[in-house]
């Protein structure tokens, strides 16, 4: 036995089998051997034989064998007579080996239904199905049955009986299920059987103090009266209600469609309360297909009086199918009117890969703005590689087609160009995206593009060269720009220039290293300012790092905490303490204290301690120092002093 996740030995014995047929529930597997045993197996049960028989007239291979519903199995057999003629034999045959042979003189077609099958003839149809229970309750001979008796009492009332009601009272008790079983019995009968047992249950429940199930009534009703139409000319379809259950009122409807009676399907969806979307899509398909005699224009207004009566209803698969039809026009015009965005876009691409370029490019352009007003990055990556002619991050990708399509509506698809722009980007194709920006004018993302640029070349001179084209791009001023945005392009500018000179003067100082044999590690260009600081002060050069804090201007505190951190990394504490004690810190002393507690050494920031402000500082920096007592002292000179502060207050001296 084989599913869609493992295959299993389910140890069937008497084989080999030559015929299998599994019923339309997919409950239960018949099989017939070469040896003419014929089983039953439940599947949902690990193949459980329910059923054995031995049908020795069987050993040929039947033509066909389907299920007659879930009830028994039918078997076409072709046998030849002593007058070498064919005889065409069915079987049918259910539970205890109880076979029905019926004989016909043409060849036959099985097919299997939900609740019986289908025997199709040379010259006429017969359905073989089970008598069902219901039906069997009531038609069968002397029956007593609780339904037969409400059917008796129906007939004695309308033949004027003026006691029909007797008939009722012995099935007082079992009415509700005598009403059920009617309309069960209904459901499987036809005109005239079907009306009268459907009356009887109408009968049946005015004497009932609660209505059973009465949407059941109702639907057994509108089912067959679907069946009965269904079943005339020219539609002559044999259905039956429990197919139509099972089938649906969509499923058959779409069939109709199929078949073209495109006005019956709508008045059933309409009469049912069921959607019409499916059958109006396929009339509109079929429409847009055999009607050559329309122009455009007047096709896509039917088709809009007939898609009005739905509202939501999708119109880009039609559109979809007027493409197929090379009808551009058509197209377009019924995806103005579709509400999903990704349909649209999708269908504008499939109509930009038709017809010349002029035609090209307007479907290109009305799908870049529909995926620009959509704002979903699917859709705008999907019409921007139909307008590239593929990946944007090839380089055959064509970037000045989606410029020239960008280029006629700047404002609305900016969108488009700050994608494009990103995706280039993140490929590190800066090149072509500062080239995209350049043919949009768009100085600013493209002194961007440049900078990223930068970041990627080891050459000094190609960096020195794109710093200074980013310089002037920068320096350019956007007369559409905001006022926010032009201080920024000028701080812009202005970080470009002093990024030149710190690159300058990074050259320099490798060139100064190589001649002067510096030690350590001398490579500066591309470093930041303050990494090229902090290397100069950690290889012993404070001269030089001064005379570059002094070009570059950097503020005294920043430098100060720089060069903490260099002699720090230097492990030069000497000077570190030197840089404390001989000059007045701007930024105080506690850095100073950090770094040499860091670094265990104790005795130079003991000698920094006095100079912080804070007392409970104080206090906490000898506690880490291990002078629990001169912590001790320290608090109580910062409460002496904060004492005597709120004592002057008091008085008001000082005010």
């Amino acid at each position: 036995m084989v599913d869609r996740h493992s295959c299993r030995d389910v140890g069937l014995m008497d084989g080999p089998f030559m015929a299998f047929a599994l019923s339309s529930s997919g409950r239960l597997l018949a099989c017939l051997s070469t040896k003419g045993v014929f089983k039953v197996l439940a599947v949902e049960e690990n193949l459980q034989v329910l059923d054995v028989a031995n049908i020795v007239e069987t050993i040929k291979k039947p033509k066909q064998m389907v299920w007659c519903g879930d009830d028994c199995i039918a078997l076409y057999l072709i046998a030849q007579t002593p007058s070498s003629s064919l005889q065409h034999i069915l079987f049918v045959g259910g539970p205890q080996n109880d076979w029905i042979p019926y004989q016909y003189d043409t060849p036959l077609h099985l097919v299997s239904e939900c609740d019986g099958c289908r025997v199709l003839g040379t010259n006429k149809i017969e359905f073989v199905q089970r008598v069902p229970p219901s039906v069997e309750q009531i038609f069968s001979i002397g029956s007593f049955d609780p339904p037969a008796m409400l059917c008796y009492a129906l007939e004695r009332y309308e033949s004027g009986d003026v006691c029909a009601q007797e008939s009722l009272r012995p099935i007082k008790a079992e009415l509700p299920e005598a009403v059920s079983t009617c309309i069960d019995a209904a459901l499987c009968e036809q005109p005239p059987h079907s009306s009268n047992l459907l009356r009887a249950a109408s009968f049946g429940r005015h004497f009932l103090s609660e209505t059973p199930e009465p949407d059941r009534h109702r639907d057994a009703c509108k089912n067959l009266r679907i069946c009965v139409e269904l079943r005339k000319s020219p539609i002559e379809i044999p259905i039956t209600a429990a197919q139509l259950e099972k089938l649906g009122i969509a499923g058959l409807t779409l069939r109709l469609a199929q078949r073209h009676f495109h006005l019956l399907a709508i008045r059933i969806c309409e009469w049912t309360g069921h959607s019409q979307e499916k059958v109006l899509y396929h009339w509109a398909c079929e429409k847009i297909r055999h009607s050559t005699a329309y122009t455009d224009e007047q096709l896509c207004q039917i088709i809009l009086s007939k898609f009005q009566r739905c509202p939501g209803i999708g119109y880009a698969e039609v559109a979809r199918v007027a493409a197929e039809t090379v009808r551009t026009v058509l197209a377009t015009s019924l995806l103005n009117h579709e509400p999903r965005s990704h349909a649209q876009v999708q269908v504008l691409v499939q109509l930009s890969q038709e017809g010349d370029e002029k035609n090209r490019e307007i479907m290109l352009r009305i799908a870049l703005d529909k995926a620009a007003r959509s704002w979903d990055p699917d859709l705008i990556h999907l019409a921007l590689s139909a307008a590239s002619g593929g990946d944007l991050c090839k380089r055959g990708a064509d970037i000045q087609a989606v410029a020239r399509l960008v280029k006629e509506r700047p404002f609305e698809l900016q969108v488009i160009s700050d994608m494009v722009t990103g995706i280039l980007s993140k490929a590190e194709q800066f090149d072509r995206a500062r080239m995209l920006c350049d043919q949009l004018d768009r100085k600013r993302p493209a002194a961007y593009c440049a900078l990223h640029r930068i970041y990627r070349q080891a050459n000094y001179e190609e960096r020195m060269k794109l710093l200074r084209f980013s310089k002037d791009l920068f320096a350019i001023s956007d007369a559409t720009a905001t006022d926010a945005e032009k201080a920024s392009m000028q701080f812009a500018s202005q970080a470009c220039a002093e990024e030149i000179d710190l690159l300058r003067a990074q050259v320099s100082l490798e060139d100064q290293a190589a001649s002067k044999h510096w030690k350590g590690n001398t490579r500066f260009a591309g470093l930041p300012l303050a990494s090229t600081l902090v290397r100069l002060i950690e290889i012993g050069e404070v001269v030089e790092a001064d005379n570059l804090r002094s070009q570059m201007k950097v503020p005294d505190k920043r430098y100060w905490r720089i060069k903490i951190r260099g002699l720090s990394n230097a492990a030069n504490f000497e000077e570190l303490n030197a840089f404390a004690t001989h000059r007045t810190s701007p930024i105080g002393y506690e850095l100073f204290i950090e770094t040499f507690l860091k670094h265990g050494r104790h005795d130079f920031a003991l000698a920094l301690v006095p100079q912080v402000k804070s007392a409970e500082q104080q206090a906490q920096y000898f506690l880490r120092m291990g002078m629990a007592e001169e912590a001790q002292r320290a608090r109580s000179r910062g409460e002496e002093r904060s004492g005597a502060g709120r004592l002057l207050n008091m008085f008001g001296v000082g005010r």
